[in-house]
């Protein structure tokens, strides 16, 4: 059954991700409840689906559009790997520098960067405001691991104890997510799973 257009005409947040395969979730998702244990940093982060992100939020009104825009664009799309060669504790920022966040760095390939491109492009001719802050060229591809509101001397032990360069994963990428939230979401809210597609899948429904 297809979507309908946000009640009311409201915007909603937009993104699409590339699913991690199951030994890469779950050991992202040990390693968060290990965080959060051991440095309260909270699991905001491991409740959407483990994923690497190919294109940031955007503003959508026409979820109904954007949903078609996605099928087709799933099943353009081969599964392939995806390398994680290095977990990286990036320094709290934002107004306050309460956010810090732990990532596995995907090894940048032309596969992903291509996929990030194409949506760029292609959306931006099919849909007003599409760009998101972190779009283009400076880019890097992760899985968020977690992501909290702690202060910066906590992820400064974080990357003490955990940035590895050795981590030597590699993904096999079969699925892609849209996920959709509120205009107004915090950021560190759970977006909805509202689609998933296997790659090269001739139907979205």
């Amino acid at each position: 059954m297809s979507a309908a257009p946000a009640p009311g005409g409201a915007l909603m947040n937009v993104g699409f991700a590339l699913l991690v395969d199951q030994p890469t979730h779950n050991f992202m998702r040990k390693l968060a409840v290990e965080l959060d244990r051991a440095y309260c940093i909270g699991l905001h982060a491991a409740q959407p689906p483990a994923h690497v992100s190919l294109k940031q939020p955007f503003h959508a009104k026409d979820l109904q559009a954007v949903e078609s825009y996605f099928e087709t664009f799933a099943a353009s799309i081969q599964p392939f790997e995806v390398a994680f060669d290095t977990l990286e504790v990036q320094p709290a920022t934002g107004p306050n520098h309460d956010t810090g966040i732990v990532w596995l760095a995907a090894r940048e390939i032309p596969s992903l960067r291509d996929l990030h491109n194409r949506l760029n492009t292609e959306l931006g001719t099919r849909f007003a405001n599409s760009q998101a802050e972190f779009d283009g060229p400076a880019f890097r591809f992760h899985a968020t691991v977690a992501m909290g509101g702690q202060p910066p001397d906590i992820y400064q032990e974080i990357a003490a104890a955990y940035s590895r360069h050795d981590l030597g994963l590699i993904c096999q990428v079969t699925q892609i997510m849209m996920g959709v939230a509120h205009e107004n979401q915090d950021p560190l809210g759970p977006f909805v799973s509202y689609k998933i597609l296997s790659l090269g899948a001739t139907t979205g429904k």
